[in-house]
């Protein structure tokens, strides 16, 4: 099975992401897990 990544959603999410509350963003994010450069989010969107 391929993975779809959808870049509109991604842009979206990136655009109007809340660093400091990722929860409250314009698409709602949970922190998985962050190292010295990079952070890993869950997205709250269906689909």
């Amino acid at each position: 099975m391929a993975l779809r990544i959808d870049k509109e959603l991604l842009k979206r999410f990136e655009e109007g992401v809340d660093p400091a509350h990722p929860e409250k963003s314009v698409i709602p994010a949970r922190i998985l897990g962050y190292g010295e450069i990079s952070t890993v989010f869950e997205l709250g969107h269906e689909g």
